[in-house]
């Protein structure tokens, strides 16, 4: 039985670092909010962010302009609130699920979006099925839904990754662990970035079901390196590992189809880490 309808700007289906800063960004503009996750013992409702346990989710009508998905959470759904995702109690203009760009296998060049570019097996992987789940549930509502297949995403209080990996070496005056194999490329994504492209794309009209959301430039280990130590916060603390066997040697996503709806233009890496570290003040 439905017992309040809601009428909002955004509703997340999941909390974690990267929605948490997402939120916070919609508080600051003064946004309404809707936060649907199973952490309700650990966050609090305000005047324009509520927090919904999703056990109570039967309860509510939701109608909401742009509806975001955390996978990582979102994996863990189960049937009830699948059911009120599919249902006429929730409503949406527009839906995004952050998925990633571990779906991809590893290539030299730039990877478009193509099916062709999955690994191997990538039917079996959990991140997919939910791509498919959501996008089937999402679509024969009518619902404009997007799955943004996100390189590494950095940024503040992100504790996560080969960049946190760094910064809490800094912080907290302990061993990083580095692999010998520093020629290993990934794409980077700043979470500001990140916050700037979703605001931009749930404003804009496109049909695209899968969208690359990165920087579209390759950065070495090394490199991540070289700019922390021009920085002045050299890394002499670490733990050399070999990496696994079966690691993509090179991963950075072609992010034409995104130019093409959006002005896309990432932030500068260097700069990107100099705020970071500005901001953090780690000890050196």
């Amino acid at each position: 039985m439905v017992t309040s309808q809601i009428e909002t700007d955004y509703i997340y289906f999941g909390f974690g670092k990267i929605t948490n800063y997402l939120i916070n960004y919609n508080r600051w503009e003064g946004k309404r909010v809707v936060c649907v996750t199973n952490q309700t013992d650990v966050v609090t409702s305000d005047r324009t962010t509520t927090f919904v346990d999703y056990a109570y989710l039967p309860e509510l009508e939701v109608n909401s302009k742009t509806a975001i998905f955390n996978w990582k959470e979102v994996n863990t759904l189960n049937s009830t609130a699948l059911e009120w995702v599919a249902s006429n109690s929730f409503s949406a203009r527009k839906s995004f699920l952050l998925s990633s760009a571990s779906l991809y296998r590893e290539s030299d060049i730039p990877i478009k979006e193509d099916d062709s570019n999955l690994e191997e097996n990538y039917s079996e992987n959990n991140k997919y099925i939910l791509e498919q789940v959501i996008g089937r549930i999402l679509r024969e509502k009518s619902i404009v839904h997007t799955n943004l297949r996100l390189s590494n995403v950095f940024g503040e209080n992100l504790n996560y990754g080969f960049i946190a990996n760094l910064l809490n070496s800094l912080r907290n005056q302990k061993p990083a662990v580095i692999f010998n194999q520093t020629s290993i490329t990934r794409d980077f994504l700043y979470i500001e970035d990140l916050r700037t492209a979703i605001a931009k794309l749930s404003k804009m009209e496109f049909s695209e079901e899968n969208l690359n959301l990165g920087s579209g430039i390759g950065i070495t280990i090394d490199r991540v390196l070289e700019v922390f130590s021009f920085l002045g916060f050299e890394i002499t603390d670490v733990i050399y590992a070999d990496a696994p066997e079966n690691i993509r040697q090179k991963v950075v996503l072609d992010c034409t189809k995104l130019k093409e709806i959006i002005d896309w233009k990432p932030k500068d890496f260097e700069a990107s880490i100099k705020r970071i570290l500005e901001t953090s003040s780690p000890t050196t």
